[in-house]
């Protein structure tokens, strides 16, 4: 199920922020922050909260998001079957932000607790963080990431005035993110050539 593997992944790159150092740890906001050190059982009991708070939030949603289309539709029903699109449009705003802020609230507790703490390291430069995102992707993340620029390229090459407005935009966007996607690809391909 999509909101399984989405959850895994989570909780694997949350894991990630934390990179072994001798028998302890350096924590590294989004892996790339000022390093504080923090040891083992530190680093289990905060991925364990993270992982409890992410279950308790997927809890949440599932009980939440069906009752909130309950209400909508009994409204609906009351006002002789219209609602306005303005109801819909807030209750998913609602649910966004619900969900957006319990998860900047789950994904910072380590910044948070380990402010105090002297920082080990200076922050990591965009180009290594970068390499080391590319470096652990699989072979399948960036074929999935290729064949989704793909599609939307696919989508807005459709349209008849492809070259104007929005349209254009996103094009571009598009197969930018696929040039950088192969050369990320190309470079990786490097690397591990004898």
């Amino acid at each position: 199920m999509f909101i399984d593997r989405f959850f895994d992944r989570s909780r694997h790159v949350f894991a990630e922020q934390f990179q072994p150092d001798g028998e302890a740890f350096l924590y590294r906001k989004n892996m790339r922050g000022a390093a504080r050190k923090v040891t083992a059982g530190e680093r289990e009991i905060f991925i364990r909260e993270f992982d409890k708070g992410l279950r308790y939030l997927a809890r949440f949603l599932l009980a939440g998001v069906p009752v909130t289309a309950l209400c909508l539709m009994g409204f609906a029903g009351a006002r002789g079957g219209y609602i306005d699109k303005g109801w819909i449009f807030t209750s998913v705003s609602i649910w966004t932000g619900i969900c957006l802020s319990s998860w900047h609230f789950l994904w910072h507790v380590p910044e948070r607790a380990l402010a105090h703490r002297p920082r080990a390291r200076n922050r990591s430069s965009h180009a290594k963080v970068r390499h080391l995102v590319v470096a652990k992707a699989s072979w399948d993340q960036l074929a999935s990431a290729g064949t989704s620029i793909m599609l939307v390229i696919a989508r807005f090459a459709a349209r008849p005035q492809l070259l104007t407005g929005w349209n254009r935009l996103m094009f571009f966007a598009a197969a930018g993110g696929l040039v950088a996607l192969v050369g990320q690809v190309l470079k990786r391909f490097g690397r591990r050539r004898p």
